[in-house]
């Protein structure tokens, strides 16, 4: 066994939710108390004894207020491959960025079927069932789940990252996503050098496994678009940030590796680590306040249970559709309403603070004329459009908000207020 993790439920399961489960108040007080999810790696192949891993299985099980069988989800067997992640999600590149304008039209006339053939959508669809499937044993059945794979490094963080996400609202802030990455995936040793080929080896097996987390996430924010405080720009600028060498945050495949980089051990200098998790560092005030969703509610504690079959998904266009300037639509699209929506927080805010100086005078100082043209211009692929920058330049610090500031304003927690 390489790997072995148990986290503890007590605070991921909201109260609500187990009132809305039909159990009794002694099986409610043990799932809070002895609910736990377990990562795990499976035995060599060349270790025909499996004593060792029984042992284990059996402390689990005892370790749970009923004596009850941990409920073992196989992730080797049920979910894709590193390989198969690599291969779709190849086939998936080559349908978002085609070769030339000619290749563009003769695939958007058979462009779903296309997409259904490089079984991205397949492999996303899978991992949100078995992280689902990992929510239901712990809140429905009272189980333990233990997560096992290969390695125990790749799908198992994916799966983990899921599960806690659903159950933990804390997860589903800026801060608390962050860490979740920190924990599950970089602590953890989820080897990033090589799944996002920083490092050039053909003897290494290169995969977007990161990615598939990424977009899984992505469909639970169009699912529940009010429980989650970032946007789908936070993601991208993640995924984008994950390909940048001097943050070291996903630079390296373990902590054993950062730790000798960081002390210039094996005869080599030393280098200087930065978190992308800084990101002034990158961007702007301005950039960073699109970071956060201004629809967040952040009463919204409820565990998610979402639709995770294929037909329930949606592609992810900002992050994968954006090189294609002729998809893009002009003067429309999703940025408009998040737009629209910050505007509308912004005043409200406005409104609020002049109820409590007592400055009301039934105006606002915004011209709403001028947001309107400013609207106008917004593509859909914002803030990676061609115009992005023009258009950002044009927007009020005011309007926008700081990333602090929407962390704890939106229109539905002002309008509770």
């Amino acid at each position: 066994m390489t790997e072995f993790r148990e986290s503890r439920f007590k605070s991921y399961i909201d109260e609500e939710e187990l009132a809305s489960v039909n159990l009794t108040d002694e099986q409610r007080t043990k799932l809070l108390d002895g609910a736990a999810l377990v990562r795990m790696a499976d035995l060599l192949p060349t270790i025909q004894d499996r004593t060792q891993e029984n042992m284990l299985l059996e402390h689990i099980r005892k370790s749970h207020p009923e004596k009850k069988q941990p409920y073992i989800i196989d992730l080797s067997k049920e979910c894709p491959s590193p390989k198969e992640i690599q291969s779709s999600f190849l086939k998936l590149r080559d349908l978002c960025v085609p070769e030339n304008l000619r290749t563009f039209k003769n695939q958007d006339f058979k462009f779903y079927g296309l997409l259904d053939s490089t079984k991205w959508m397949s492999h996303v669809s899978t991992c949100l069932s078995k992280a689902l499937e990992a929510v239901n044993q712990i809140l429905d059945q009272t189980s333990t789940v233990v997560l096992q794979e290969g390695n125990g490094q790749d799908l198992n963080c994916v799966i983990s990252s899921l599960t806690q996400l659903m159950l933990d609202p804390y997860f589903r802030t800026k801060f608390g996503f962050q860490s979740l990455i920190q924990k599950d995936w970089v602590a953890m040793g989820h080897p990033f050098a090589n799944r996002l080929g920083h490092i050039l080896n053909k003897d290494i097996d290169q995969s977007p496994v990161f990615l598939v987390f990424l977009d899984c996430v992505w469909q639970l924010i169009q699912q529940y678009p009010t429980a989650f405080q970032f946007s789908e720009t936070y993601l991208t600028t993640i995924w984008d940030s994950a390909h940048i060498s001097i943050f070291d945050t996903f630079l390296f495949n373990c902590e054993h590796d950062r730790i000798i980089a960081e002390s210039g051990g094996a005869g080599h200098s030393s280098l200087i680590l930065r978190s992308v998790w800084d990101w002034s560092e990158q961007f702007g005030e301005k950039d960073i306040a699109l970071f956060c969703n201004p629809l967040f509610d952040d009463s919204f504690k409820r565990v998610l249970r979402p639709a995770t079959s294929v037909s329930h998904l949606d592609v992810w266009m900002q992050c994968y559709f954006r090189w294609l300037p002729d998809l893009e639509i002009r003067n429309g699209g999703r940025p408009q309403i998040d737009l629209c929506s910050r505007f509308i927080v912004a005043e409200i805010f406005e409104l609020q603070e002049k109820i409590q100086t007592g400055e009301v005078n039934g105006k606002l100082n915004r011209n709403k004329e001028e947001h309107l043209e400013l609207l106008r211009k917004v593509n859909s692929f914002f803030p990676f459009s061609r115009n992005s920058g023009q258009v950002a330049g044009m927007l009020p610090l005011n309007v926008l908000l700081t990333g602090d500031l929407l962390d704890s304003q939106s229109i539905l927690n002002l309008n509770n207020d």
